[in-house]
């Protein structure tokens, strides 16, 4: 812009020989066209301030509220997963803990009616006299009882065992039932003492060892 006022001072006072008023004149018009062009881009200026970047922030805006708004929503929805996942998981670990006990709760039922049978067994052989049967079926019950943690019946075996089973046998008819059966008869009492944690038992399996204790022969 500042050649063309040049070329316009020199083309009218030097190469035109205009007078001091054209030369005012068009000095004039240069300014008023600069001003006219400088209030234009000055409108465009503002009208971009007032239009242009209102619309731009808020074009940003919704841009990072959408942004804002997946990421809440990823983070909603991978909490919902984690959680589902941490709630099936605790609903496996009940039901299997709950299933686990019902089922140990059947198997000790279980063992619990075939103590009583097994010692019904016993009692019916005991009637009948054949103590080693009964002895066998003795035991049984009462290994039977130890699986069902009913260590009261375990207690009533024993009893029956030293006082009415083992003084009617002789030693060798003791060691006949062992082998005849595949047991030991010093094995299930270590089973016994084993399930008494609380040495409810102690005097019962003592009695038990004295018991057999009578019957080994001198010489043995």
């Amino acid at each position: 812009m500042p050649n063309d006022s040049l070329r316009i001072i020199h083309d009218t006072v030097f190469a035109k020989g205009e007078n001091a008023y054209d030369l005012v004149y068009k000095i004039d018009y240069m300014y008023q066209n600069a001003w006219n062009r400088l209030v234009a881009v000055g409108a465009v200026i503002i009208a971009f301030a007032t239009i242009g970047i209102p619309l731009y922030l808020n074009y940003v805006k919704r841009k990072q509220d959408q942004t804002d708004k997946e990421k809440t929503k990823n983070f909603i929805d991978q909490r919902f997963a984690e959680m589902k996942t941490e709630t099936q998981k605790q609903f496996d670990e009940k039901l299997n803990n709950t299933l686990t006990k019902y089922n140990e709760s059947v198997e000790r039922e279980f063992s619990g009616m075939k103590a009583a049978n097994f010692y019904l067994i016993g009692d019916s052989k005991l009637n009948k006299e054949e103590y080693a049967f009964a002895l066998i079926q003795f035991i049984t019950s009462a290994r039977y009882s130890i699986h069902a943690r009913d260590l009261g019946n375990v207690k009533s075996t024993l009893i029956c065992i030293i006082n009415k089973v083992i003084p009617k046998m002789t030693y060798k008819e003791v060691r006949g039932t062992e082998i005849a059966y595949s047991f030991k008869i010093d094995d299930f009492l270590k089973e016994v003492a084993e399930a008494d944690k609380e040495r409810l038992l102690f005097e019962e399996i003592n009695q038990f060892k004295i018991a057999l204790s009578k019957i080994v022969p001198p010489q043995l």
